[in-house]
């Protein structure tokens, strides 16, 4: 066992906390649009919503919106690009370290355009968050003018728009995570394809807590691929890849370079003693997170786990309870610690798509 698939996953940690932050500021900014709609629809009285002053509302909190998502868009796609360019050098210096051969370096504009070019569930993240900046606004616009026909005041008109926006931040926090995510893996794999030569093929590698995604991500731990990214010893298709599955998709792979040892030990976020269903959300709904009175109520344990660990395995070693949590019900919980196969319980065994509306 060696540190070589350590530096990855506590590389792995590092990018996902970044995402995150990064994700949760541009939230913050997009939050603050709700005092400038207010203001816009301030503008009309009550009782007077004739049809010139309806259309300067709606031109006026379709730009705002509008602007919301392009700011955040823009704001992603500056981070991404430094994001694929470090990732591409930080892959090539890894395998530098631990390859006893020649190992080839990459040309950084090209990975760059390559990443804002390449496509995430279909459609590029320029394209994702044009396309969220058209709905919403429209969106609003049917808000008004719903609410000049049922003869809604002008504050009851504003609460149904304010909180639209209030919708639009969740997916706002997705997308931005998901495009440096998605930058980050191309860095990784650019250089990787660039050095195909030296090694023997890919591992994937999920985290293992509760937010993983069991029938996508907790099947696929722990499998290999070649460096076509075919199957080696399975049939579980590689799909998009780590990190692109999915949106917020936090897997990685570690790419096999010969006589160097791929196994190591593995962070996990468990059910501790107090661990009762449901506790993997807050009242509100938020993920709840190992913060350290989490752990020392004991709802979450926080262990290293053996090396050749997969999630399955893992999974199979919580509280009932958690593996309810973790694959959405109970009698699948009971059937999967009663020895059935983790495939054989999911919906969609060999992975599928989820929306941003799903995450």
């Amino acid at each position: 066992m060696s540190d070589y698939a350590d530096e990855f996953i506590r590389r792995s940690l590092r990018i996902n906390r970044v995402a995150a932050g990064e994700a949760i500021k541009a939230a913050g900014k997009a939050a603050t649009i709700e005092s400038r709609i207010e203001a816009a629809m301030m503008r009309l009285a009550d009782g007077d919503f004739n049809f010139a002053a309806r259309q300067r509302a709606i031109s006026s909190i379709s730009n705002i919106i509008k602007e919301q998502f392009e700011q955040a868009g823009a704001a992603a796609e500056d981070l991404a690009e430094k994001l694929v360019q470090s990732e591409a050098e930080w892959q090539v210096k890894i395998l530098e370290s631990y390859s006893t051969s020649s190992v080839s370096s990459v040309v950084i504009e090209d990975i760059a355009k390559i990443a804002r070019a390449t496509p995430y569930q279909g459609k590029t993240f320029q394209s994702w968050f044009k396309e969220a900046g058209v709905k919403s606004p429209r969106k609003a616009a049917g808000i008004i003018e719903a609410g000049f026909v049922e003869g809604k005041s002008v504050s009851q008109v504003t609460s149904e728009i304010k909180l639209l926006t209030k919708k639009s931040i969740p997916q706002i926090r997705t997308l931005v995570r998901s495009n440096l995510l998605h930058a980050s893996a191309i860095g990784r794999e650019q250089a990787v394809q660039a050095n195909r030569d030296i090694l023997e093929g890919k591992i994937w590698n999920s985290t293992l807590d509760v937010r993983t995604t069991v029938d996508i991500c907790g099947i696929r731990d722990g499998l290999e691929y070649d460096m076509n990214n075919s199957p080696i010893g399975h049939s579980v298709p590689w799909g998009a890849g780590p990190s692109q599955i999915h949106f917020n998709c936090r897997s990685i792979s570690i790419p096999k370079i010969s006589g160097v040892d791929s196994r190591t030990k593995r962070p996990s976020v468990g059910a501790g003693k107090e661990y009762e269903r449901g506790d993997n959300k807050t009242r509100t709904g938020k993920v709840r997170k190992p913060t350290k009175a989490n752990r020392d109520n004991d709802i979450f344990k926080v262990q290293q786990k053996a090396a050749g660990t997969n999630y399955e395995s893992w999974l199979r070693s919580q509280k009932t309870d958690f593996v309810a949590d973790a694959m959405g019900s109970k009698a699948k919980a009971v059937a999967f610690k009663n020895g059935e196969s983790l495939s054989s319980l999911t919906n969609t065994p060999l992975g599928t798509n989820l929306t941003i509306n799903q995450l």
